[in-house]
């Protein structure tokens, strides 16, 4: 089961960019950091995580730059066990862009 609260790392050439995401029961994903916010999809089919993220910016934050911006869709393609999803990541708005992303799951 990967619903649960979980510290997320999103990796590129570019630097990193961190956040918190939650996995909801009823497959719903949500989260963010000081600068964006996620919102999608997910699902699992046994230890095979897929979801699918909209990045969308806060009101009134300017950000740092990078490759992550208003209205950026990540495609996440990954495995999981209790603990970790390590992710490989593609975007329609990045073509030939790297993203890897790491979710630890936080204890309660």
């Amino acid at each position: 089961m990967f619903a649960g609260f979980y510290q997320a790392c999103f990796e590129t050439s570019d630097g990193r960019n961190y956040g918190v995401i939650t996995l909801t029961e009823d497959n719903k994903l949500c989260g963010g950091n000081n600068e964006f916010m996620y919102v999608g999809a997910y699902k699992r089919q046994g230890d095979n995580f897929f979801a699918d993220v909209e990045v969308k910016k806060l009101f009134g934050i300017r950000t740092s730059g990078g490759v992550f911006r208003e209205g950026l869709k990540i495609n996440m393609r990954g495995r999981g066990g209790f603990q970790t999803i390590l992710c490989e990541c593609e975007s329609p708005d990045l073509p030939g862009v790297k993203i890897q992303a790491t979710l630890e799951r936080v204890p309660f």
